[in-house]
């Protein structure tokens, strides 16, 4: 049910924004469009210092499917006869918390709530197929993402057994990418893609309340993006 309510946002998104996309013309190989997509993380490794705590906690963080929004403009270069692409692109992702697995060491997998939201800017190389109405393309990007951790609150069996606070931090992303364009007219594109989204080492102070007080946190970050555009 939820896979179905996610893809149903995504497709009203793009539909809903279709006249703007109209508006603008790619005859001179620039081109601007919007894109959504169903975000599946990886579980999160973290690390978790504790001041007054004898060691460092590993452990993982199971996140829920999420969501990605965002907008992007580039331009088909025409000394390669639009074999080649470069764009910006600014997505906004978001995925909930699920589980916290081997709770603290105590053996324990924890329900936890809270939320990871990032922002991200990148810059992408595309090679394309230039003819035709279908381009299918291979990609790659690199550039930032701020990200921001909320309170990690987790239970088990309903009851409360520790609270993590959250932090921010900005971070170096890359990302490798497979898609197919669709040219529905010569101005009009929609397109379907694959990303392998990457975060460097996410690191922040924050405190485990209830447990030793200030400490630190890490976090890696990975998610396979499923995405549609229109451009």
């Amino acid at each position: 049910m939820k896979k179905l309510f996610y893809g149903m946002f995504v497709i009203l998104m793009v539909l809903s924004f279709s006249a703007f996309a109209q508006a603008q013309s790619n005859t001179n190989g620039i081109y601007v469009g919007l894109v959504g997509g169903y975000v599946i993380p990886s579980t999160l490794n973290g690390n978790l210092g504790v001041a007054g705590a004898p060691v460092a906690y590993d452990y993982d963080l199971d996140l829920k499917d999420g969501y990605l929004v965002g907008v992007k403009a580039g331009w088909l270069t025409p000394f390669s006869n639009r074999a080649l692409a470069v764009e910006f692109e600014y997505n906004h992702i978001e995925n909930k918390m699920d589980s916290w697995d081997n709770f603290l060491m105590s053996g324990l997998d924890a329900e936890t709530d809270g939320k990871i939201k990032i922002d991200s800017f990148m810059f992408n190389l595309i090679a394309r197929y230039p003819t035709g109405r279908f381009h299918p393309y291979l990609g790659a990007g690199a550039g930032c993402a701020y990200v921001k951790t909320s309170d990690m609150y987790s239970t088990y069996m309903g009851g409360p057994i520790g609270l993590v606070t959250g932090g921010s931090d900005t971070v170096f992303a890359y990302q490798i990418m497979a898609g197919l364009d669709f040219d529905i007219t010569k101005n009009i594109i929609i397109g379907m893609s694959y990303k392998y989204f990457v975060l460097d080492k996410i690191s922040f102070d924050n405190n485990a309340i209830g447990l030793w007080g200030p400490g630190s946190a890490e976090l890696d970050y990975k998610a396979h993006n499923i995405m549609l555009s229109l451009s």
